[in-house]
């Protein structure tokens, strides 16, 4: 899995910090950084203008986790490789926290199209639903990748 988190910085920095790419990608460091059992209680929203919006499950998880926010913080950043995250906005609403899908519902690494390699490193992600994620993000990455460089292709094609 580690490989897989090293990876996140990479796909981050060659979008060109893309909008819509380091949302997924704090959405991901959020639950990397909280963990298993906090990520029941928690979910992220919206990344707007560097503030992570989060879902929180009820008051007593909120005070909790504004006491640790500024180790959130620069956990997630280490993560992502850059301060994409400057704060948070952590707002009380049960109705938000997905509840925790039924594993015939996720995903699975056969279902997502990704480079080989990739694919591998992603074996060791044990939480189906962060693994499926990180899956899609990477292929919506590569496939990105892959449409800048016929569009370079192309480009070069025409100056010639």
């Amino acid at each position: 899995m580690d490989t897989i988190i090293k990876l996140i910085p990479a796909i981050v920095k060659s979008s060109g910090n893309n909008e819509e790419l380091c949302e997924k990608a704090s959405f991901v460091a959020w639950k990397i950084a909280v963990g298993h059992p906090l990520v029941q209680f928690t979910s992220p929203k919206r990344l707007m203008k560097k503030m992570l919006r989060v879902a929180i499950l009820d008051e007593s998880w909120k005070k909790e986790l504004d006491k640790f926010s500024s180790q959130l913080l620069f956990q997630i950043n280490t993560i992502l490789g850059a301060p994409l995250v400057t704060g948070f906005d952590f707002y009380v609403d049960a109705k938000e926290i997905a509840p925790t899908s039924p594993l015939e519902n996720i995903p699975t690494i056969e279902d997502i199209p990704v480079d080989p390699v990739i694919l591998k490193s992603a074996q060791a992600i044990t939480d189906n639903e962060l693994r499926a994620k990180f899956l899609a993000t990477a292929n919506r990455y590569l496939v990105a990748q892959e449409n800048r460089k016929k569009q370079q292709e192309e480009k070069e094609g025409l100056i010639k």
